[in-house]
């Protein structure tokens, strides 16, 4: 995020309780430095998925609402 604004995985869920629906609020939060793209600069949600499923399946979840 820009601005000097510093997030944790936690707030943010804690934000998303506040404001959205409970079926919405992410049940796993990862910071990313870069996004995997595409040649067309386009986000690769495909690895994006995959990398998630991985992670979940390994049972070492990031931050677990």
């Amino acid at each position: 995020m820009g601005g000097g604004v510093v997030v944790s995985g936690e707030g943010l869920q804690a934000y998303c309780r506040e404001h959205i629906a409970g079926y919405k609020v992410p049940r796993y939060v990862e910071f990313v430095s870069e996004w995997p793209l595409t040649g067309s600069q386009k986000i690769r949600k495909l690895e994006l998925k995959d990398r998630a499923a991985r992670r979940v399946d390994s049972a070492t979840p990031l931050t677990r609402a």
